[in-house]
């Protein structure tokens, strides 16, 4: 998985690329719910 710093934010969402895809990489990897995945997205804001 290549993920540059350098990508713009994807429209719609307030996380950069990066977290964004390192995050839906956990979700299926891991087979998380939903809401782990926002607890996630919590913990880097």
């Amino acid at each position: 998985m290549v993920m540059r710093s350098t990508l713009p934010l994807l429209k719609g969402f307030g996380f950069p690329r990066q977290i964004i895809t390192y995050v839906v990489w956990l979700y299926h990897r891991f087979g998380l719910s939903a809401a782990d995945v926002e607890d996630l997205l919590a913990e880097v804001m």
